[in-house]
C-alpha cells in the first residue's frame, strides 16, 4: 500500500461532497481537572410546525436529525422533500460542533416559493461513515440548504448534502466510543481500532464494522479472519440479556484457527458492551468453537525500569530488582528501556544504543541515538544524526533502517512504540517547533517491521509541544508549554483530547498501560506521579525511570 501522509485538520468536504512499584510521597500539587459530562444529552425531535419560517424549518430540522437514531430519522425527513428523503444518507458522516455555540443562520430567497439558507459553525471534529473520528483545529465552516415551497404552501428543504450536524454534547450522547478488534500480523493478539457507533443497535454496528474491516489507516498492520465473503442478515444479530448472538452467512472457513480467530475478534469487540458475558458465534447457523478469554496475550504496561546505583533495575513490588549489572551497562548509561512483557528485552543509550536480551549485551553503534522504546517483539526502536529515518533493532543486535514518508522531517527527537507494537509516534523538528506523528508499522508474520505506512499529524493546535509518550495503545500523552508552564494533552486515538496542569519546568513525560499512569520528570531528576487529582513529588532512589514500552 503506498505510504500517505495526512493531517488530522478538519474540512468541510464531508458535507461538500503514579504506579504503585513507586515511592509517593512528598507534598502534592493541585491541578484543574475538567471533568467530563457524563450525563446523556436527551434530544428530542418534532415534525414541522405549520408555517415555519425558512430559517425555522432548519433550526428544527437540525433538532430532529439530532435525534434521529432514536426513530431512524423518519421525523427529520418530514422536513424534506420526498425525493430528497428517499436519498438522503443521515449515516455519511457527522459534523460535530463545539456544544456551548449555536450554528448562526442567514436566509437568501432566490426567487418565488425558493430560499436558500446559510449555516455557519464552528467544527472541532468529523466522523466518516466507517465510525472513524478525527479531531483537530478548530475551523469554520458554512453549509447550505435549499428550501422550496410545497403544494400546501409550506417550506421544505430541496437540497443538501448527506450527513447531519451535531454538538458534541449531542453527539457523546448518541454515539459511544468503541474498540472494534483486529489481529496482529503473529495472530496472537488483538489490535483495537478505535469507532465511534450510534448507541441503539450497538451490537449490530460492531459486528457490521467488523465485518467491514480496519480503518484505512490500520489496514496495512492487521489481519482480519472475519473474510469478505462473510455478511450480516437483517436479523444476524440478537441480544438475549448477557448473551449476543451472531449468525453470519457465508463460506465456513475449514480450519480450526481461522474459525477460533472468528470467535476472538467478535468476543473482544461484544464484550465491551454493557454485562455481556457470552458470545455465541455461528455461519449458517454451524456454531464455532468459544472464545471465553479473547485477551490471552498480557502486556506489562504499568511496569518501569530504571537506573539503579549503576545497574539497569525493573519495578518489583513496592521496590526494584537489578537486572543488568552496572559491570554490563556502562558507566554513561541513560534512557533505560523495557519491552512490555516479562523477562523482556531492555534497551538504553550507551555509545549508541545496547540491548541486553536477558543473557547478553549487544552493541550497535549510532550518532547521538534518540532514547529507546522496546516494543512485545522485542525489537528496540530510536533514530540518529546518522538515519534519515527510524532505526529498528532486535534482540540480538541487528538493526534495520525503515523511512519516514517523502516531504516527512527527517530530524527525528524521539520514537515511540505503542504496547500493542502497531503504532509509533515520531517526534519530530517542524518549521512551527516540535511537531507529533503517528504511523503505524507493517511487519511480518514473525513480528519483523518492514516499514512505515499512513502516517498522521498530530494536531496539537500551538500547544508548544515538549516530549510525549503512549498511555496503553489507544491514547497519546504529551507534555507542553511555553516557557517553564506546562500542561498535559491526552489524545485519544479515534477520540477527544483532555487537557491537565502539570508542575511547571517538567521536560519529560512517561505513560503507563493508561492516562491514570503518567510520570514527570524536571530538568533537575525530580519526578512527579499523578494521584486523584494531584500531582505528587515522588521522593526516588533511582534515576531515569520510565513505564515499559
Amino acid at each position: 500500500m503506498k505510504t500517505k501522509w495526512r493531517a488530522l485538520v478538519l474540512v468541510g468536504a464531508l458535507f461538500l461532497g503514579g504506579c504503585a512499584t513507586m515511592p509517593t510521597s512528598g507534598d502534592p500539587q493541585a491541578f484543574e481537572v475538567a471533568a467530563p459530562n457524563t450525563e446523556p444529552v436527551e434530544q428530542l425531535g418534532f415534525g414541522p410546525v405549520r408555517n415555519s419560517t425558512p430559517e425555522r424549518i432548519i433550526s428544527d430540522f437540525l433538532r430532529a436529525s439530532a435525534a434521529g437514531s432514536t426513530d431512524d430519522y423518519l421525523t427529520a425527513k418530514k422536513y424534506l422533500k420526498d425525493d430528497l428523503a428517499s436519498s438522503w444518507n443521515p449515516r455519511a458522516g457527522v459534523l460535530i460542533y463545539p456544544t456551548e455555540q449555536t450554528p448562526g443562520l442567514r436566509l437568501e430567497m432566490t426567487g418565488t416559493g425558493t430560499a436558500t439558507v446559510y449555516l455557519e459553525t464552528e467544527v472541532t471534529a468529523t466522523l466518516d461513515e466507517e465510525g472513524v473520528l478525527s479531531p483537530g483545529q478548530a475551523t469554520t465552516v458554512e453549509l447550505s440548504f435549499d428550501l422550496v415551497r410545497s403544494v400546501d404552501d409550506q417550506w421544505r428543504i430541496s437540497r443538501m448534502d448527506d450527513g447531519v450536524i451535531l454538538s458534541k454534547a449531542n453527539f457523546q450522547a448518541v454515539y459511544q466510543a468503541q474498540q472494534l478488534y483486529f489481529l496482529a500480523p503473529d495472530q496472537e493478539s488483538l489490535v483495537p481500532d478505535p469507532r465511534w457507533f450510534p448507541r441503539r443497535r450497538l451490537a449490530s454496528h460492531l459486528v457490521t464494522g467488523l465485518l467491514a474491516g480496519p480503518s484505512e489507516q490500520l489496514a496495512p498492520a492487521v489481519y482480519s479472519a472475519l473474510s469478505g465473503s462473510l455478511t450480516l442478515p437483517t436479523q444476524g444479530v440478537e441480544v438475549d440479556g448477557q448473551t449476543v448472538r451472531v449468525n453470519m452467512e457465508g463460506e465456513v472457513p475449514g480450519d480450526r484457527r481461522t474459525q477460533e480467530n472468528i470467535s476472538r475478534q467478535l468476543s473482544a469487540t461484544l464484550f465491551q458492551m454493557t454485562n455481556v458475558t457470552e458470545v455465541v458465534t455461528q455461519i449458517n447457523s454451524v456454531l464455532l468453537p468459544a472464545t471465553p478469554d479473547p485477551f490471552s496475550a498480557s502486556l506489562e504496561l504499568d511496569a518501569a525500569v530504571a537506573l539503579s546505583d549503576g545497574a539497569i533495575a525493573v519495578s518489583a513490588g513496592e521496590g526494584w530488582s537489578p537486572v543488568v549489572p552496572a559491570e554490563l551497562v556502562g558507566p554513561d548509561a541513560k534512557s533505560p528501556a523495557r519491552a512490555p512483557i516479562a523477562d523482556g528485552a531492555i534497551a538504553w543509550i550507551q555509545d549508541g544504543i545496547s540491548v541486553w536480551d536477558g543473557t547478553e549485551v549487544h552493541h550497535v553503534e549510532l550518532a547521538t541515538p534518540t532514547a529507546p522504546s522496546v516494543d512485545r517483539w522485542n525489537w528496540t526502536w530510536t533514530s540518529s544524526g546518522e538515519a534519515s529515518g527510524v532505526v529498528a533493532i532486535n534482540s540480538r543486535g541487528e538493526s534495520v533502517e525503515l523511512a519516514l514518508p517523502q516531504g516527512v522531517s527527517t530530524q527525528i527527537r524521539k520514537v515511540v512504540v505503542s504496547p500493542d507494537g502497531v503504532h509509533l509516534l515520531v517526534l519530530v523538528d517542524g518549521a512551527d517547533g516540535l511537531q507529533a506523528m503517528n504511523a503505524v508499522v507493517v511487519r511480518d508474520p514473525l513480528g519483523a517491521p518492514q516499514s512505515i505506512d499512513q502516517i498522521d499529524l498530530v494536531s496539537l493546535a500551538g500547544a508548544g509541544l515538549v516530549d510525549g509518550d503512549w498511555a496503553g495503545s489507544t491514547q497519546m500523552v504529551f507534555l507542553a508549554g511555553h516557557g517553564e508552564e506546562r500542561e498535559v494533552r491526552i489524545v485519544a486515538l479515534g477520540g477527544f483530547a483532555q487537557v491537565l496542569g502539570a508542575p511547571s519546568d517538567t521536560i519529560r513525560v512517561s505513560a503507563g498501560g493508561q492516562a491514570g499512569r503518567i510520570l514527570l520528570e524536571t530538568a533537575t531528576g525530580q519526578y512527579y506521579s499523578r494521584s486523584g487529582g494531584v500531582w505528587r513529588s515522588l521522593e526516588a532512589r533511582v534515576s531515569a525511570i520510565s513505564y515499559a514500552g
